[in-house]
């Protein structure tokens, strides 16, 4: 069951803003429920009190209510809704021309819930930031998007993986392609948590599993599978599973070490030329975490809002000496006045401000020498086996 975070339907002055047909309409299945809290929904709820419900759902709240609740607050942002005017309009789906946000995703929730649930599952996808990167071994060319038996049968390996470690099954796999990528969302069970409860005076436990999502894309034109995930095991077992469920064999994706922070020393400030890149303006160092040699050995972190500037005249530049560790870059895009962080961290983690970025940035690391070129002794040696069964 998802958590209701403060939205309009936990705000009276916004509840009270919406059409009362409309949010009678939504509530109806539920009015059992309302009337048990002492809100009935006829002629119309009244905005205080459905609030007050909404504030504290409880456990006798339908599930199926905080779900929708959920997703509907999660839709009701301009962006979102941009989006599902669209697709509301390729299904048919009537809308009214002066419909508030909340109003166009209750309407559209109403006439099919799975198109909201769809745009919800991608929008959770897409916020994730941090990714670990693994290069193929083999480039076969781009696998078609898995079909819903290939699907079924990831879910199966990857539920035998999450129950041998205390995770739970019923894991679900979405597949959303997206030009040159295929971005999976993996959504399953995390270790179970042990909570109190109290209703009134009285305490009592109770026992629950969170719902954890993953993120995997894999990049056709890098032919590179990024992980966003917590845990060496799961990722390693989530780069072995589409490995072998998109191309056959479990370690295609085995090389691990895909950037470099080389070219800070090498180059210098002329490492961060953009300008040959369409779409980036300029980019600055604004953060280097790097061993310096010492009797004790000391880990250090330098941070200024231009670290060239900074190290020219403190330094004469970045000490050859110097073992980086990660580098954080404010970069500025063409069509947006303020800066985006990129934060690399060698041998393959990257973590962005905001993913959309990746495919104009990486043009930028490729070009100067902050991707390693693929060798064959970047590949972790592993053995061909079968899915777990």
């Amino acid at each position: 069951m998802a958590t209701l975070h403060r939205s309009a339907f936990t705000c009276p002055a916004l509840l009270a803003a919406l059409d009362p047909a409309l949010l009678r309409a939504f509530l109806a299945p539920h009015a059992a429920f309302f009337a048990a809290r002492g809100v009935p929904l006829d002629p119309a709820p009244d905005a205080d009190a459905l609030a007050a419900v909404f504030m504290e759902p409880g456990p006798d709240t339908p599930p199926g209510l905080v779900d929708a609740l959920h997703c509907i607050s999660e839709s009701s942002t301009l962006s979102a809704v941009d989006a599902l005017l669209d697709e509301a309009a390729r299904r048919g789906i009537a809308l009214s021309p002066t419909a508030t946000p909340p109003e166009i995703a209750l309407r559209i929730w109403m006439a099919d819930p799975g198109l909201l649930l769809a745009r919800n599952a991608e929008a959770a996808m897409l916020r994730n930031r941090s990714f670990q990167y693994f290069s193929a071994r083999e480039d076969d060319g781009p696998p078609d998007p898995p079909g819903e038996s290939a699907l079924a049968a990831l879910e199966r390996s990857l539920d035998i993986f999450f129950q041998r470690r205390g995770r739970g099954g019923g894991t679900r796999v979405h597949v959303f392609p997206r030009a040159s990528e295929m971005w999976f969302r993996i959504r399953r069970g995390e270790l179970c948590r042990r909570e109190i409860a109290r209703d009134g005076g009285s305490r009592r436990p109770f026992l629950y599993r969170p719902e954890k999502s993953d993120v995997v894309v894999y990049n056709q034109l890098t032919n590179e599978l990024g992980v966003s995930a917590i845990g060496t095991t799961v990722r390693d077992e989530y780069r072995r599973q589409f490995g072998y469920h998109l191309f056959g064999r479990d370690n295609q994706f085995g090389g691990t070490a895909k950037y470099s922070l080389a070219p800070l020393i090498a180059a210098g400030p002329a490492a961060l030329r953009a300008h040959e890149v369409p779409g980036l303006a300029s980019i600055r160092l604004a953060a280097l975490q790097y061993a310096a040699p010492s009797v004790v050995p000391l880990l250090c972190v330098l941070k200024a809002d231009d670290l060239f500037a900074h190290l020219a005249f403190s330094h004469g530049g970045i000490p050859a000496d110097w073992s980086l560790k990660s580098a954080t870059f404010k970069i500025r895009f063409a069509d947006h006045p303020r800066p985006r962080s990129l934060t690399l961290k060698p041998p393959n983690i990257a973590l962005y401000t905001r993913d959309a970025d990746a495919a104009l940035v990486e043009r930028w690391l490729n070009l100067r020498g902050f991707i390693r070129p693929v060798r064959t002794d970047d590949f972790e040696q592993t053995e061909l086996r079968l899915p777990l069964s």
